[in-house]
């Protein structure tokens, strides 16, 4: 692999791996059905649009279409787009849909009423490019809405893929886990929206996660294999010690607790 390869931004992998189908999302996903307290995302995401009476929606990176599906549902007269990297992922979305890059979204300045990017703008390769173009098909007084995570989030989550990868590897500084938010953090998320838009806000949507099983865990781990494989590691072996350490903490302790930090940061474009 060439040195600045980035498997996070890679089209290749995004399309044709990681987000080929929705099965890897739905297993990383199914981890937060584990968390208190729990947060209704298409529920805080309508919050966020307010008393809108919103005519045009774009969900970009829509994915599976969960927040595409609730938004039309709360907004008949609207038409509500969802666009996405992979075509496979959308396969059970009614249209419209589009396959479509975020650097290069092929609509007009001042289209789109609502613009979303939920826990997507990490795989645009410009991030800044990117945001710069969700603003531009934004109309004026209208509203960006994105979610990540922060840097400490899930933090016993590394700390386990570092004791596994050290005791495979024996290494004195093991490779990190891949946190794919690590491009687009929380904890700056408002100043990158800031270049681009007026009152920014953050809301932080915090939680503990608790197994008393090591599946979730470990199928959450596993769905980062697409993101991993690019890394030269023996991912499958560091799997079974996270399981075999896992189990342990769980016989011990009777369960496996996991602090998340994560959020919705919302601007608004400039005008009326």
């Amino acid at each position: 692999m060439p040195d600045n390869f980035d498997s996070r931004t890679n089209r290749d992998t995004l399309v044709d791996r990681a987000y080929r189908t929705g099965n890897d999302l739905t297993k990383r996903r199914n981890l937060y059905h584990y968390q208190k307290p729990q947060y209704d995302i298409p529920g805080l995401v309508i919050d966020k649009i307010g008393n809108r009476k919103p005519v045009r929606i774009l969900d970009i990176g829509c994915g599976k279409g969960d927040i595409t599906k609730r938004l039309r549902i709360e907004f008949p007269e609207a038409e509500v787009i969802g666009l996405d990297v992979s075509e496979g992922i959308m396969d059970d979305l009614e249209p419209p849909v589009v396959v479509g890059d975020a650097q290069h979204l092929p609509w007009d300045n001042d289209s789109f009423d609502v613009v979303l990017a939920m826990h997507m703008i990490y795989h645009i390769e410009n991030i800044n490019q990117g945001l710069a173009e969700m603003v531009r098909v934004l109309a004026p007084g209208g509203v960006l809405i994105t979610s990540t995570n922060a840097a400490d989030d899930k933090q016993e989550l590394d700390d386990l893929w570092k004791s596994a990868t050290y005791t495979v590897l024996n290494m004195v500084d093991p490779p990190g886990r891949i946190k794919l938010s690590g491009r687009f953090e929380l904890d700056s998320a408002a100043e990158a929206l800031e270049k681009h838009l007026a009152h920014v806000e953050v809301t932080e949507l915090n939680g503990i996660i608790e197994v008393d099983g090591s599946a979730p865990v470990i199928d959450h781990f596993g769905s980062y294999k697409s993101f991993a494989d690019s890394r030269d590691l023996p991912f499958d072996p560091i799997l079974n010690e996270i399981h075999k350490q896992l189990s342990e903490t769980i016989d011990r302790d009777g369960s496996f607790r996991i602090r998340c930090r994560n959020g919705i940061v919302t601007g608004l474009k400039s005008g009326s």
